[in-house]
């Protein structure tokens, strides 16, 4: 009994310690590329925002529900 369980304490610790002692993954070229999405700007996106928003902004001061609704 007591070899039994020498035993399987011996393993989980070399399974503890193998696991343990891993390198991190590197990243590949895809995952940085996805990360640069981030920083970049996106002027064309910007402007369809702002003129969205700007349309908005004008129908509220007009208070044109219908406008707004649609």
């Amino acid at each position: 009994m007591k070899t039994k369980s020498v035993f399987i304490l011996t393993m989980l610790i070399g399974i503890v310690i193998a696991g343990c002692s891993k390198k991190p993954e590197q990243k590949t070229l895809e995952e940085v590329k996805e990360t640069e999405l981030i920083s970049k700007q996106f002027p064309e996106a910007q402007k369809e925002v702002k003129a969205v928003l700007d349309s908005l902004f004008a129908s509220i001061q007009n208070r044109n529900i219908e406008e707004l609704l649609s």
